[in-house]
């Protein structure tokens, strides 16, 4: 049980699942900029749709992953909407959060 993904899934459950291009290739450029934290926090949400909503085998790497040295590579087309919607709902959370930290840290 994974509670984070468990948390996205059901706040993202009333949003509408189209994402315009625009939005997918911002979410793209936020995702590049987040820490590796974040990337491995994407990967287990992405990892977890696959495993419980698909019900993929767990040998098989999630829709059409690239390996490369420095991580994983996803083409967004080929993710499922929801979980596009899930990714997103994250990075921005995540990216306020991140925002937050750094104004506290600022005022002291």
């Amino acid at each position: 049980m994974f509670p984070l993904f468990q948390t996205l899934f059901k706040q993202t459950e009333s949003q509408s699942t189209i994402i315009s291009i625009e939005e997918r290739l911002k979410l793209s450029e936020q995702i590049n900029s987040l820490d590796k934290t974040a990337h491995e926090y994407i990967y287990a949400i992405i990892r977890n749709y696959q495993l419980e909503i698909d019900k993929e085998m767990f040998e098989e790497l999630p829709y059409n992953v690239r390996v490369q040295k420095n991580g994983y590579k996803w083409e967004m087309q080929k993710l499922p909407s929801r979980l596009v919607v899930m990714i997103k709902h994250f990075v921005e959370l995540h990216l306020e959060k991140i925002n937050e930290e750094t104004q506290r840290s600022n005022f002291f």
